[in-house]
């Protein structure tokens, strides 16, 4: 089945809500676990029900990772009504929080690059 393009009002929404997220979990979320942790991308559905939430720790341990998506977990009823106060929409999406790994894979394919051009030497 084809993916559907998105209308302009939902890619707008996309985009004010990734931003909103960033600086509420900037200047309003303590957690230390979610100190390095960067939204990269939303994905809504669209009826502005659910916004796939994207996001990516700059650490390689995995530990940091988990603890970071525990961390969104339980700030995700925070997120959510500050959310509210910025929007305008009738109705605020549900939040999940998916990891995004595509800076771990390019850091992988980058090493395998950088491997074959020293094992061609």
């Amino acid at each position: 089945m084809p993916k559907r393009e998105k209308s302009a009002r939902l890619l707008r929404v996309e985009g004010t809500i990734q931003r909103d997220i960033s600086e509420i979990l900037v200047k309003q979320v303590s957690d230390p676990r979610l100190q390095d942790v960067t939204i990269t991308g939303i994905d809504m559905t669209p009826d502005f029900s659910i916004a796939y939430t994207y996001w990516t720790i700059y650490s390689d341990l995995a530990s940091s990772a988990e603890k970071a998506a525990d961390g969104l977990q339980a700030a995700k009823g925070l997120i959510k009504r500050e959310l509210a106060k910025k929007m305008t929409t009738y109705r605020i999406p549900d939040l999940i929080f998916k990891r995004d790994t595509a800076i771990q894979y390019g850091d992988h394919i980058e090493q395998l690059i950088a491997k074959l051009n020293r094992q061609d030497k």
